[in-house]
């Protein structure tokens, strides 16, 4: 039994066989088949102490995931530095550690160099086509460079072979590998493969949401009016969020959209902030919090509720204190709003979310930090769970960024989030509009042109298709739904302690309707890689609905772990990580 359940596994999860397309979405399981070189901890100074650097690569992008031991932001206040030798020459280039390395980048400076010829140029993150994420706090970063990438006209990557160094560039700091010679890696033939998506609503029961900062008013600017139109005609949305909308009121932004997609009522909430929202249902009711606001739209026409809309857009930069004061007023908000049970909740707009990776969390999990203020914690969806997080990818990129400048020195980021109830409401189809990353019949087919999405703004307009199951407005807690489900584990991976001292991860799974209530016995049990039983969560019959329950992962190592839901004659397998 042991041994059919392993080949059962080993098929259903490829693990040393099938390369995975890499995506930069904060996930970093599509890793586990990455060429991957670990480096000793305890020999770095500071918080910089290099755990592993994995490669992967396809035909557009090289791709590198950089561990650390201790959780740092990898676009400010360190000195990690790059170098690849791109020619596998060590007699050319800059000579470090025993390569000859042609590019250099240091990513606290968010600076690089280039080395040709006996010559140096100051590069930026654009020139190579740097994308890094997250843009949080993490003891993992994932990043990728333009594989195809020209310098001056000099192609940057000129080998199929490269060798890597990573150092802390300061007195005593770590190096990765530790010994001379670097780490080589080969580049494979492997192809990239675009994720799916569509412009377009595929039902036109959907509820599609967009989230768009319009860069301080830039949406009234009559030199940029062609190219925002454009934009909202294609993305269509039925409620759109705006931010930096400063000098203009809830009005005027709801006569200019009418404007520029004409045909339907707009309508708006007021708000004195710069955060508006419009939207094609009826707003009953504005609420500031901070310089946030909450709306409740109804929906009833259409989808038998109402839906709770905050449109959030925090402090910038470094300030850490003040944006995570602002996030946990608005999930007190959301805990103290007195919303009907089931009521779709969504919270939108420009995070800001440059610091410290707790923010995130208590956008998600509902971890107040200023509790004294703020009140106790609470778990923010219907069903006892986090809120979900649409991570749309964005078009053209195996990535997730929302905000693009060529002329900073800072890479592209995911600052703009769209987080939703996904007990009551199913995530169908997401995006983030990227025109250059479009390709020439999509733009022809939605009347766009290359270059829309980034003269308009530097953040870009994110989207998501919702299918809203108003089956849940019930008396019960539960949520009856019509298929068995095992959903992936929140947070994935994770290994970060909680204050009661445990490493906890929740797995949510549904129960069907078919059959009767407690008919069938429900069994969820862990397993090592090499299929060994770690714990077994549920074994007792369930009634009909979603359920979760936590996994205190404390005791255990990092590393894959799977999860096996049985109900009855059927089953599913899900992989989790975990790492400490």
């Amino acid at each position: 039994m042991f041994k059919t359940f392993l080949i059962f596994l080993i098929a259903l999860f490829p693990i040393y066989s099938q390369t995975t397309q890499i995506v930069l979405d904060e996930n970093f399981d599509d890793w586990e088949n990455a060429v991957t070189f670990n480096d000793n901890t305890g020999d770095g100074v500071g918080n910089i102490d290099f755990t592993k650097l994995s490669i992967a690569n396809d035909d557009r992008f090289v791709y590198f995931l950089i561990g650390n031991a201790s959780e740092i932001n990898l676009q400010s206040n360190n000195s990690i530095t790059f170098f690849i030798d791109t020619d596998n020459n060590v007699q050319t280039g800059y000579q470090v550690n025993g390569i000859g390395a042609e590019l250099s980048y240091t990513f606290g400076a968010r600076t690089g160099t280039f080395y040709h010829n006996g010559s140096e140029s100051r590069i930026s993150q654009s020139e190579i086509g740097l994308i890094s994420s997250p843009t949080v706090s993490s003891k993992t970063f994932e990043l990728l460079m333009n594989r195809n990438a020209e310098i001056d006209g000099n192609k940057l990557f000129v080998s199929n072979t490269i060798k890597v160094v990573l150092t802390d560039n300061v007195t005593g700091g770590d190096a990765l590998p530790n010994s001379g010679g670097g780490v080589e890696y080969v580049i494979t033939d492997n192809h990239y493969v675009a994720h799916q998506y569509s412009i377009a609503k595929r039902d036109t029961s959907l509820l599609r949401i967009a989230a768009y900062n319009v860069w301080r008013d830039h949406l009234f600017d009559e030199s940029v009016r062609e190219n925002f139109t454009r934009i909202l005609n294609a993305v269509s949305p039925d409620i759109i969020s705006f931010g930096e909308i400063y000098k203009h009121t809830g009005a005027e932004t709801a006569e200019l959209l009418s404007q520029m997609l004409p045909g339907t009522k707009w309508y708006y909430g007021t708000n004195q902030s710069d955060v508006h929202l419009v939207s094609r249902f009826p707003i009953l009711s504005s609420t500031p919090i901070d310089g946030n606001a909450a709306f409740v739209v109804d929906l009833t026409r259409k989808y038998n509720t109402k839906m709770l809309v905050i449109i959030a857009h925090p402090p910038c930069c470094g300030n850490d204190d003040s944006r995570q004061k602002e996030i946990d007023h608005i999930m007190a908000y959301i805990r103290d709003a007195g919303l009907e049970k089931n009521t779709p909740i969504v919270i939108a707009g420009d995070m800001n979310f440059v610091g410290k990776a707790q923010q995130v969390k208590t956008l998600l999990t509902g971890d107040i930090v200023n509790e004294d203020t703020y009140g106790k914690d609470f778990t923010p969806d219907w069903d006892g769970t986090a809120l979900d997080d649409t991570k749309p990818l964005t078009i053209g990129y195996p990535a997730t960024f929302t905000w693009y400048s060529e002329k900073s020195n800072y890479s592209p980021g995911r600052l703009d989030y769209l987080v939703y109830t996904g007990s009551v409401m199913k995530l169908k189809n997401s995006f983030v509009l990227f025109t250059p990353g479009m390709e020439a019949d999509s733009l022809t087919k939605y009347d766009l042109e290359k270059e829309d999405a980034t003269i308009a703004s530097d953040h870009l307009p994110i989207v998501g298709d919702f299918k809203l199951d108003v089956s849940t407005k019930a008396e019960n807690n539960n949520v009856h739904p019509a298929t068995f489900e095992l959903f992936q584990n929140y947070p994935n991976p994770f290994g970060e302690a909680v204050p009661s001292g445990g490493v906890i991860t929740t797995i949510k799974y549904s129960i069907p309707t078919v059959g009767t209530a407690h008919e069938l016995s429900v069994r969820l049990v862990v397993y090592d890689i090499l299929g060994r039983k770690i714990a077994t969560l549920v074994n007792e019959r369930q009634a009909a609905g979603v359920h979760s329950v936590q996994f205190n992962a404390k005791e255990l190592p990092s590393g894959v772990y799977f999860y096996k839901l049985q109900y009855g004659q059927y089953f599913k397998i899900r992989k989790m990580v975990l790492l400490k």
